[in-house]
């Protein structure tokens, strides 16, 4: 679990699923309404043009990366949210991604 102390750490590492593979890097972190890390937005293109949120929790920095634990396709399916970098995720953002990969649902993390 990334602590908030870590999230400085994340932005700009390299994003790696349970599979070694690389997924992107971190371009912004989200918090689950109370100021805990929940969500990382990870740019999934070398141009910047691809970015898809990946649940903070379960992950790790491991050796520089942060690790989580989904693979490179299942974090590329995840839905398309509305939020720009600076606004809060709406209910119906953290509903989807929530859904997308299988996560209850406690508050609005």
């Amino acid at each position: 679990m990334i602590t908030l102390e870590q999230v400085h750490q994340l932005y700009g590492r390299q994003v790696h699923g349970p599979d070694g593979d690389m997924i992107g890097t971190v371009a912004q972190v989200w918090d689950d309404g109370v100021g805990h890390p929940a969500w990382a937005g990870v740019r999934t293109s070398r141009f910047g043009f691809g970015k898809r949120l990946v649940p903070l929790h379960d992950a790790a920095l491991h050796d520089g990366r942060l690790v989580v634990p989904f693979t490179r396709a299942l974090v590329l399916e995840a839905p398309r949210i509305s939020a720009l970098d600076d606004d809060p995720l709406s209910r119906a953002d953290v509903v989807r991604l929530n859904r997308h990969y299988r996560l209850p649902l406690l508050g609005r993390r």
